[in-house]
């Protein structure tokens, strides 16, 4: 799993945008190669969050990353403000604002990874059940969800910033040898892919 929520400006990141905190999980009894989380900014900000992610998605070998803008449930509600956020990024998916994969949202958890709880729920989407980037409403989300993985699921983890002008690599103090590896490897493949054309 690919997993990332926002950051708060820390004097790396372009002034214009924070940086977002990322998380590749490769879940062992899970059906999915990986996820990538990612927590919020409001809509308008997070156009440019979706571009960024959808190109390291596709420097990890995903080249048309499917993702699922999570809430508590899958529909829009004004009473829960997330539903109105991922309401609006798949608006400004239809209208082309927001390009370089397939969007969907809300999704719960279950639906956004399980073909059969999205079936469970008659959810017609080809992003519920197949998502390889869940969108996490915040970074207590995000976070909770990615360490909750690693030591329920025995999933790795890999930690990194997207958005920074220089490679960062996110790691907790708990985490492992293996973990601190992984993070700097694929903090690599993103830093190489960067001086790529057309990546920033």
């Amino acid at each position: 799993m690919l997993c990332s929520w926002s950051c708060k400006p820390s004097g790396v990141e372009p002034r214009s945008q924070g940086g977002s905190c990322t998380k590749l999980v490769p879940v062992p009894r899970g059906t999915h190669r990986g996820h990538l989380f990612h927590g919020f900014k409001k809509p308008p900000v997070l156009g440019a969050d979706f571009l960024r992610l959808g190109k390291r998605a596709r420097t990890l070998c995903i080249e048309k990353p499917k993702v699922a803008v999570l809430s508590a449930l899958e529909m829009v509600t004004s009473k829960i403000e997330s539903t109105l956020h991922a309401a609006a990024l798949c608006k400004m998916a239809d209208r082309g604002q927001i390009t370089g994969g397939e969007i969907d949202g809300p999704l719960a958890f279950d639906n956004a990874i399980s073909v059969h709880a999205a079936k469970a729920k008659k959810i017609a989407s080809s992003v519920a059940g197949r998502a390889d980037i869940l969108l996490v409403p915040d970074l207590e989300a995000g976070n909770m969800m990615a360490k909750q993985l690693q030591y329920l699921a025995g999933a790795d983890a890999a930690g990194i910033v997207l958005g920074t002008r220089v490679p960062v690599v996110l790691t907790s103090r708990a985490d492992t040898v293996r973990t601190r590896l992984a993070s700097t490897a694929v903090m690599v493949l993103v830093a190489h892919a960067k001086r790529a054309p057309g990546i920033r």
